[in-house]
């Protein structure tokens, strides 16, 4: 495995409404990422244009599940990428879960009262 300076290990709620945690390794190679801690998919960066692609899904028990590829994105070059995130989701899925990195939640504030704005007036009127 090559080495990989820049390896964040982390978690962010996945709301509106709330469906989970999601847990994400990113590095310099692109990013994995799993809703359960068992079944990881990927996001390669492309070389050439910093973008993220698909490229597929990997557990322990079945393996790599690759998807169709872009015709102009290099096969080899993304190969190896997914080896080398296998690698570090191996290593780095023994401190599951990871640290939540999103500790703030966002509310939509009635102007003047600053209290959260709700549709049903009824229950409005119980916190003033």
């Amino acid at each position: 495995m090559s080495v990989n300076k820049n390896i964040n290990c982390y978690a962010i709620r996945r709301v509106n409404p709330f469906q989970g945690i999601v847990q994400i390794v990113d590095t310099d190679l692109g990013r994995s990422f799993s809703y359960d801690g068992e079944n990881w998919g990927s996001l390669h960066r492309h070389d050439s244009d910093s973008s993220n692609y698909r490229y597929g899904f990997w557990n322990e028990k079945t393996g790599l599940r690759r998807l169709p590829l872009a015709p102009h994105l290099s096969v080899d070059n993304l190969n190896d990428k997914s080896t080398q995130l296998i690698e570090l989701i191996q290593i780095h899925s023994q401190s599951l879960p990871f640290n939540l990195i999103d500790n703030f939640e966002c509310w939509l504030l009635a102007a003047g009262c600053w209290m959260p704005l709700m549709r049903n007036p009824w229950l409005y009127s119980c916190l003033l």
